[in-house]
């Protein structure tokens, strides 16, 4: 789930699924997005090439057990990411408020899964598979219920009051980036 997350986001904001984590592409052939996404990450019509930065938080609220594999439902909190303007500036992208979000996970097409025990580490991001033969089968960015927000408001660091959302703003420089948490072992490379 998390190797999903932060691939999904880093592929998405380079507007290529090569860019995520090693395995993300095999796992997510069978995924399908849920409205709002449109277009498909490889699609580079609207690509800028503008850095963003910061930190991004999510937590695991519940996982059960479905037709195929299990679902999700992760409160996503990205009130501390920036993107940087053309004119050099840094803004906001984030908004105070976290949502809750549906990931179905399903075995792979072969139905083998790994047993995988990643544990945290110094490392930014996975050197090798960490996906397990898994496959992510649907992301839905919205629970369609309320409640799931509203669950998702105290599972992060920042009491809401103090999340920074200044969407308006213009930064000289961006938020800063706190360390990854856990982070990835470090593999021999």
């Amino acid at each position: 789930m998390r190797a999903y997350l932060e691939s999904y986001y880093i592929a998405s904001f380079a507007h290529s699924t090569a860019a995520g984590y090693p395995g993300f592409e095999k796992a997510t052939k069978e995924l399908v997005y849920d409205a709002p996404r449109g277009r498909s990450i490889n699609d580079r019509t609207n690509y800028n090439g503008l850095s963003r930065t910061g930190t991004f938080y999510a937590h695991i609220l519940s996982i059960k057990l479905v037709d195929r594999g299990f679902q999700a439902m992760v409160c996503e909190g990205n009130y501390s990411l920036m993107t940087m303007t053309s004119t050099g500036t840094w803004e906001s992208f984030g908004t105070r408020v976290p949502h809750a979000i549906l990931i179905d996970l399903a075995p792979g097409a072969d139905g083998v899964t790994n047993r995988t025990r990643t544990a945290g580490g110094a490392d930014r991001a996975p050197r090798t598979d960490v996906f397990g033969g898994w496959t992510i089968t649907r992301h839905a960015f919205s629970t369609r219920n309320v409640d799931g927000a509203l669950a998702c408001v105290d599972k992060f660091p920042d009491r809401p009051e103090t999340r920074p959302e200044r969407s308006n703003e213009k930064f000289t420089a961006p938020y800063p980036t706190l360390p990854p948490f856990p982070g990835w072992p470090t593999c021999p490379s």
